[in-house]
């Protein structure tokens, strides 16, 4: 085994409709596991951070290929600055959403495109790597929609009417069919309560806590 391929660390990604609670969960893991390398799209970087509150205010209104590809964008960046550099170090990446949310919200919901390998040839050719494992939270739209509402921190995505969401909803169960998160991804029941949510994520992160401590140790 090479020395690159030793310091390969986990890539993870979470997505989830809106108020589904995975940047709550995101942000606990870190506390607990403080060596999590947590981001987050839009942003991740100051490029990102500085595209992140137009692209979600709700007084512009881009075409969705203005959305899509600001998205793109943004995530060029940050797997450039971010993801990659990290994972080669043999560090778990956890992305608080990625691809997975441009096809539910962007090419699903919004163009109504269902079939995602064009959009993930793109992503190919732009060199984002694939998760290792993924994450979707799985919300009932209303109850996502009525946390949002509690939170009073509603974005531009927040506001489109409860049957885009419902779309939304239905692109991702629609990719847990879809190879290779078939067998990469996880659909986390994000209606129960908080810490019954953050114990299954857990068990399933923390193996891969516990696997790159091992890999930077031995680097």
């Amino acid at each position: 085994m090479s020395k690159s391929e030793l310091l390969k660390g986990p890539f993870v990604t979470f997505s989830g409709g809106e108020g589904s609670g995975k940047s709550s969960i995101l942000e606990r893991l870190k506390k607990e596991y403080p060596e999590i390398v947590a981001t987050r799209e839009p942003g991740g970087t100051p490029w990102g951070e500085a595209l992140r509150q137009p692209l979600l205010d709700h007084t512009f209104n881009p075409t969705v290929w203005a959305e899509l590809y600001l998205f793109m964008s943004i995530r060029a960046q940050h797997v450039a600055d971010v993801i990659i550099p990290n994972t080669a170090a043999g560090k778990v990446v956890i992305s608080d959403r990625y691809m997975q949310d441009s096809y539910a919200y962007q090419w699903s919901a919004k163009i109504g495109e269902h079939w995602p390998a064009d959009l993930f040839r793109m992503a190919e050719r732009a060199g984002f790597p694939n998760p290792d494992m993924w994450l979707w939270f799985d919300v009932d739209p209303e109850e996502g929609l009525r946390r949002r509402r509690q939170t009073m921190e509603i974005n531009r995505l927040d506001q489109a009417d409860l049957e885009f969401h419902r779309r939304v909803r239905e692109a991702f169960e629609y990719l847990l069919g879809f190879d290779p998160y078939v067998h990469t991804g996880h659909r986390i029941d994000a209606n129960r309560p908080i810490d019954e949510v953050y114990e299954q994520v857990k068990t399933l992160v923390a193996p891969l806590v516990e696997q790159s401590k091992g890999v930077v140790r031995r680097a």
